[in-house]
């Protein structure tokens, strides 16, 4: 693990040391609500952004929820939509697959249409093509990490989130690890609880030194699927100390597995732990498992 994440000093204020970076945030305070956008990223679900004081703040964010609640979903769609350049480094899942996801919601298909060969109503490779292509130019500062076959170092994370934002000239950027667990097993030579929080510290760390939020997806326990939306912030698998650190904990929650008329169901967004605002707010969400798409119900 990168010496500078793990063991670097910290850092002594008086309080008139930091007059000067405080003056700088007023001013990009004032900017943004003159020009009506959000200070950072912001994850596109009005009732919720208010609840974070505008935008997903620097720091911690953890991702949760029971089993088919489309947390990786959800992930990829706030990476897409955050109104800021986004670095989502995925353990889990190829670029091609997502590629195939977002092209499916952008466009409203359904995501077995752009994989099985047998479907019965089939799109033809010329128009596979077209909608990935239109989707593509739909999020032109989300950047994808397949870390599927190589770990992504944290180094490595910060460096190309830093990249990104000097790229786009913008004052914030995003980063999604899809999953905290896939990630912290890349971390050699501990055993899974110890590895687990390392990666949780290190992601910490990776948040500050970027002066970004990290929104981490994490697994959920299997007590935490049997209770649900009552499960709280600490249901995320194999470590009490994930919703500790973090700004906020996130909860999908999917109450049943019936779908309506259009093929959505209802999954329902409580924030479980919010530093920036009150805690056990939430919102009913409308999830498409076809279009891999969540809207405000």
């Amino acid at each position: 693990m990168p010496a500078e994440l793990v063991t670097a000093a910290p850092r002594l204020y008086r309080l008139g040391d930091i007059l000067e970076a405080f003056d700088s945030f007023a001013d990009r305070l004032e900017r943004a609500r003159n020009a009506g956008y959000p200070m950072g990223p912001v994850t596109g679900f009005e009732l919720i952004d208010r609840e974070l004081c505008g935008h997903l703040q620097p720091g911690l964010h953890i991702l949760k929820g029971n089993t088919g609640a489309g947390k990786s979903a959800f992930a990829l769609q706030v990476a897409a939509m955050c109104q800021y350049p986004a670095l989502f480094v995925s353990c889990e899942m190829s670029a091609l697959e997502l590629l195939r996801r977002h092209t499916a919601r952008v466009n409203e298909v359904s995501l077995s249409r752009f994989k099985d060969p047998s479907h019965a109503n089939p799109l033809s490779a010329d128009e596979m093509k077209r909608l990935a292509r239109a989707a593509a130019e739909q999020a032109p500062a989300l950047l994808i990490v397949d870390a599927t076959q190589a770990w992504a170092h944290p180094d490595y994370i910060a460096e190309q989130a830093e990249l990104l934002r000097e790229d786009r000239e913008g004052e914030g950027v995003l980063i999604v690890i899809d999953s905290l667990h896939s990630w912290a097993r890349g971390i050699e030579g501990r055993e899974e609880y110890a590895r687990l929080e390392l990666a949780i510290d290190t992601l910490q760390r990776v948040a500050n030194r970027v002066a970004a939020p990290v929104l981490a997806v994490s697994e959920q326990t299997k007590e935490g699927n049997r209770q649900g939306a009552t499960s709280g912030a600490l249901a995320s698998a194999g470590h009490r100390v994930i919703g500790y650190g973090a700004e906020t904990v996130i909860g999908l929650y999917a109450e049943d597995e019936e779908v309506d008329a259009y093929g959505e169901r209802i999954v329902t967004l409580k924030l479980d732990k919010n530093r920036n605002g009150a805690a056990g707010r939430s919102v009913k969400l409308k999830f498409h498992g076809g279009y891999m798409r969540f809207r405000e119900a």
